[in-house]
């Protein structure tokens, strides 16, 4: 009997089970973010814990947080409001969004912007996967302008950018 208990005990001792609770994705983001001057404000995943809509809001947008979020694979919506940007990025690597949202609008009831432009190139940068994009709170520039109107009528109209009304205060 005590043969069987000594083995009994050596086999537990040397076997470790970890349980351990599964995050999320969103969780994960939420982590990466957490102490950074970019807020998380909003993340969805689906059943398997897949990130696939997310957020940003407030604090610089660098190449750094664009290659993050482009690790999460099906990660389709991407909601980027009153970041800063003052250096170029690219947002090729976001090879799965098929909407992509930059807002800069400080008011939407009494609508106010901060007077930023889109750096030259930004729209170029988008991946051909975006099915649909949307810019409110910017000024319009000629390099945008050119950006836009460099898309030809097919990318055009697969990114909805024919129905855009363009207001201006």
């Amino acid at each position: 009997m005590n043969f069987k208990l000594f083995i009994l005990f050596v086999f537990t001792s040397l076997t470790c089970v970890v349980f351990a609770e599964e995050e999320d994705e969103c969780t994960t983001i939420d982590n990466y973010f957490n102490g950074s001057d970019i807020t998380l404000e909003n993340c969805i995943a689906d059943e398997n814990g897949k990130a696939i809509s997310l957020e940003l809001k407030g604090g610089k947008l660098i190449q750094d947080v664009i290659d993050e979020i482009s690790d999460y694979s099906v990660l389709e919506t991407i909601y980027l409001n009153k970041l800063d940007y003052t250096e170029e990025v690219t947002l090729k690597s976001l090879t799965n969004v098929k909407f992509f949202v930059i807002n800069d609008v400080i008011n939407a009831i009494n609508i106010s912007i901060r007077n930023n432009y889109l750096k030259k190139n930004f729209i170029n940068t988008l991946p051909s996967t975006v099915e649909k994009i949307e810019i409110a709170g910017f000024l319009i520039n000629q390099n945008t302008l050119n950006e836009l109107g460099n898309m030809t009528l097919n990318e055009m109209y697969k990114n909805n950018i024919i129905t855009i009304t363009l207001n201006y205060i």
